[in-house]
């Protein structure tokens, strides 16, 4: 028996001496290190995971995971591990004690669904080699059980403005708005996105956070957008958001397809009063603009346009529209009143954007003013028929002889009319296009069809480039 005061610190050591009868001794050494251990261990710490040092606050299965570290007994070391789980600390009503080895710091429990979604503590109880055996305990913190994902939210392409859209033109953009994913449970912790086809979720950029991690209790961010992407050009892409809970279960939520268009809407056929071209335009009446605009992938979204007016060596300044700095333009066609100033060389400007975001913007010539319209005279049929005389054939081709001019803008096309009383019955095939001319004489027309013994005129009508007729 060792008494209790000897010191625990230092060892000790036997020495047996063995006498007979006759007094002959024997003398036994031995340096048999003993110890004397009257304390318990140090107790460790205890973590919610496979991993020391790192906590769950939420585990995803009914698997649970229980790992410790730094028990420790200097004296005579640890023996073994009693592990177990409670819904209080120190408690196993969980899961019975397991016994585990001195050289192991993990341990795994299947536990029952009944205790998903309430606390639970895991508790080591360290023993050491005494040889009356003393023991440390620690419980590890609160964690639960969540054996469900989460609960799908909604994601919505936007543009700029955050406004949904279903079209995109920037081939290295990106934006989303989602919402309404939920987790009752562990909450959600975390989202990622990802942007690639229907067929392939992340062809163009695989899953990335969106600026929230696994070691936050919830994550409050509902939109993301990206600037490193490589989108093709008329390809129907979508954007996947991946949101976690505080257990690591998932649940992906797909945004409707959205089309790349990565070129501005086209327009072709600017025309002022129905010439394209012209530079020209009658100052008394309304100037009518017409165009054709045209997007194949994305449509066109939106028109507007603007008048201006350009003095002479001044600069440019609006006229129109006056209460704002562009029209709303609806449709393809816009009438503009009062462009009278002398002093003005008259800009329409016109702008068409598409649904991805692409412009474009087109001006006409510059235009001025002419109030005269041609002239037409001395109007014959060939070779000089005089007023009332017989044509003899109705099919064949006559030559109508004129003067037609226009000084100003130049004439713009012409046309040979038969007229019987006010009404018109026959007219050259289509009107001659002459852009610019200022002087044309004769046109060829066909009588065909008229009634034989009827009287009839030759008109002929001129329309000049600032549409004056």
């Amino acid at each position: 028996h060792i008494p209790t005061t000897a010191p625990g610190d230092r060892p000790l050591f036997v020495r047996l001496t063995a006498i007979n009868n006759v007094k002959l001794l024997s003398l036994l050494s031995d340096d048999l290190r003993l110890v004397v251990d009257q304390t318990s261990p140090v107790a460790g710490v205890v973590y919610n995971s496979e991993h020391t040092h790192f906590n769950r606050k939420w585990m995803s299965g009914t698997d649970i995971d229980i790992s410790w570290a730094d028990f420790a007994d200097p004296e005579s070391s640890i023996v073994n591990y009693a592990v177990c789980l409670g819904r209080v600390p120190g408690t196993c009503d969980v899961a019975r004690a397991k016994t585990v080895a001195s050289n192991k710091h993990t341990t795994q429990f299947a536990v029952e669904e009944s205790v998903v979604n309430t606390p639970i503590f895991g508790t080591v109880v360290a023993t050491n080699g005494a040889f009356i055996p003393l023991n440390a305990s620690a419980t590890g913190p609160e964690f639960r059980i969540d054996i469900t994902a989460p609960l799908a939210g909604t994601v919505t392409v936007v543009d700029h403005t955050g406004a949904a859209t279903a079209f995109v033109g920037e081939s290295h953009f990106a934006r989303a708005k989602f919402s309404n994913f939920r987790d009752p449970e562990s909450g959600v912790v975390a989202f990622e996105f990802a942007v690639g086809s229907v067929g392939v979720p992340e062809m163009f950029y695989s899953y990335h956070s969106v600026g929230c991690g696994v070691a936050v209790d919830s994550c409050s961010i509902a939109d993301f957008e990206t600037h490193t992407l490589t989108l093709p050009h008329k390809t129907d892409a979508i954007i996947s958001i991946r949101a976690q809970n505080g257990a690591g279960a998932t649940v992906v939520t797909r945004s409707a397809a959205f089309k790349v268009d990565l070129t501005p809407p086209e327009i072709d056929d600017l025309a002022v009063n129905g010439i394209v071209g012209t530079k020209y335009f009658n100052p008394s009446a309304a100037v009518v603009f017409q165009w054709t605009a045209n997007d194949p992938e994305s449509q066109i979204a939106s028109q507007r346009g603007r008048v201006l007016c350009q003095p002479t060596n001044a600069p440019a300044e609006k006229i129109w529209p006056t209460s704002r700095g562009w029209q709303p333009l609806p449709g393809n066609t816009v009438s503009v009143s009062g462009l009278s100033e002398t002093r003005c060389l008259y800009i329409f400007q016109l702008e068409a954007a598409n649904h991805a975001g692409g412009k474009t913007r087109i001006h006409s010539n510059g235009l001025i003013p002419d109030g005269t319209p041609p002239i037409v005279s001395s109007v014959t049929i060939e070779d000089g028929f005089a007023d009332g005389a017989l044509i003899q054939s109705s099919t064949d081709g006559i030559m109508a002889q004129f003067t037609a001019s226009d000084l100003g803008s130049g004439l713009f096309q012409y046309e040979v009319l038969v007229k019987q009383g006010s009404s018109t019955v026959a007219s050259s095939q289509s009107p001659a296009s002459v852009p610019g001319l200022h002087a044309e004489t004769k046109a060829s027309f066909y009588l065909a069809s008229l009634i034989v013994g009827k009287q009839y005129r030759i008109c002929v009508r001129a329309t000049d480039m600032a549409a004056l007729v």
